[in-house]
């Protein structure tokens, strides 16, 4: 457990950015998992993975060892494919509008899932499951959780404050990797607090 906990720290501070051609399956463990020990999350028997399109982690050679190595611990997993949340980023970076970039969030989402239809059947089959964004949003669930998520950012100032905050990072890090906004610096912060807002609500 100890070392471990040594990996995981060595991870983090190396920017969870592994090439994949080093990703062993200890790393693929540590990259995934809360800090747990892998008895205890087997024991809980399911597990839940959020899918970033943007993300590389869930492109290329890493991700189907991701779902052979949870095909191999768990029951079952859900899958939460982020696809219509997307449509932030391409207002945020692609000079977007609302629903143009909605249409081009889904249509990522579509050509996402059928690459990784063949393995998600090949391995896991009924065991996996996969749950859309924008069928979340539709739910009565999220709609109850969106009003208390906003709500909150609205009336509590600190987690007002924490939320910004968030968002400020991520856009400075992404100033710091040249990355191009098409919209003003207020607007950019608004996308995100958006985007966040929506995410801790699902």
């Amino acid at each position: 457990m100890k070392k471990l906990k040594e990996e995981r720290t060595k991870l983090k501070n190396f920017g969870m950015n592994w090439p994949e051609s080093v990703i062993s399956e200890e790393l693929l463990y540590l990259k995934i998992t809360p800090d747990s020990s892998l008895e205890e999350l087997r024991s809980i028997g399911s597990c839940y993975v959020g899918i970033s399109l943007r993300n590389r982690f869930f492109h290329g050679n890493v991700f189907p060892r991701l779902l052979a190595w949870i095909d191999q611990n768990f029951e079952r997993c859900l899958f939460v494919l982020g696809d219509y949340i997307e449509r932030f980023n391409y207002m945020l970076f692609d000079n977007c509008q609302s629903s143009d970039a909605g249409l081009l969030a889904l249509a990522a989402g579509q050509e996402f899932m059928s690459k990784i239809k063949p393995s998600l059947t090949s391995l896991g089959g009924p065991k996996f499951s996969i749950a859309l964004w924008r069928e979340i949003l539709q739910t009565k669930e999220f709609m109850r959780s969106e009003q208390h998520v906003k709500r909150l950012y609205l009336n509590n100032d600190a987690f007002k404050t924490s939320l910004q905050g968030t968002a400020q990072t991520y856009l400075k890090r992404q100033t710091l990797r040249n990355r191009k906004f098409s919209v003003s610096s207020t607007e950019a912060l608004q996308l995100c607090s958006e985007y966040l807002l929506e995410e801790i609500a699902v």
